[in-house]
This record gives structure tokens, sequence and C-alpha cells, in this order.
């Protein structure tokens, strides 16, 4: 039987949250596949696009890529199903509940400070959980159909 590990990373260099950080984690597990969230389509284009894709992601993409140490499997959708309603929807929760944005600076701070070992937490998962929490009572409270059906899709 095979076991999946999924790591939670932050698409951004930020204090010890670092692709050599990640880097180091993939070695320590050292899978025989990796699954990355990037659509087959544009993959290549990614990993040689060094302004546009520098995240620690992909960093250490190229590192393993490189070195030919692990397969790597691209896996996500090239087209957004939301056409942007999902990004435009979390943008109202940070705008409109100030308890989300708070959450979500409480995030971004211990990412910084603390790191992969943080995002891959049971105090990381409490604040998505509260975050969903706080989703769910907006929407119902402002009852307007297009942000409910985005929330529910």
């Amino acid at each position: 039987m095979s076991k999946i590990i999924v790591i939670g990373t932050a698409h951004t260099d930020s204090g010890v949250c670092t692709s050599d950080a990640l880097f180091k984690i993939i070695k320590e597990i050292s899978p025989q596949v990796i699954f990355c969230e990037a659509a087959p389509e544009i993959f290549p284009a990614m990993l040689k696009a060094t302004e546009d894709f520098n995240t620690p992601e992909i960093k250490t993409l190229r590192t393993i890529i490189k070195k030919n140490l692990i397969d790597i499997k691209p896996i996500d959708m090239y087209e957004d199903p939301f056409d942007g309603r999902l990004e435009a929807m979390h943008e109202l929760f940070r705008n409109k509940i100030k308890e989300y944005f708070y959450a979500i600076e409480i995030q971004a701070n211990e990412t910084h400070r603390l790191g992969f070992p943080y995002l891959n937490s049971e105090e990381s998962d409490q604040i998505h959980k509260d975050k969903y929490s706080m989703e769910m009572i907006f929407v119902e409270k402002v009852k307007n159909y297009q942000l409910t059906k985005t929330f529910q899709d």
C-alpha cells in the first residue's frame, strides 16, 4: 500500500519558510513521486520563468529535477473553473470580517517565524477551521445567491 504525505507550503519565501527548508523536508521524506500544484500544460514554462514563478515550491522542484532525484507529476487544472470568483470571495471575507483578516495575519506571521512545521501543524489547521466557520456565517448572513453558489461550489 502506498503512503501519501501532503505538505502545506507558502508561495513566497518568508522567514524560515524557504526553498532550502522545503528541499530538506522532501529529502527527509524521500518520496517516489511528487504531485505538485501546477497544470501540466504550463509546468515546463513555470520551471523556466524565473521572474513569474520563483516560489519556494518551484525553486525546490528545479533542484530536484536538476539532480534527477524524484519523479514529479503536475496535477492542477489549467483553466480557472471559478473565473476569478474564488479569489474575489476570499478578498470579500478579508475586507468585511476583521477577525478573518486577523486570522490571515496570524497565519502569515507564524509561517514567517516558524516555517513549514507551523504550516503543517494542528494550530494552523485550527485557524483554517475557524476561518471556514467565519466564511459560513458570513455567507449565511449576507444571503446573496451568487456568493452562496460560489461558496458551495
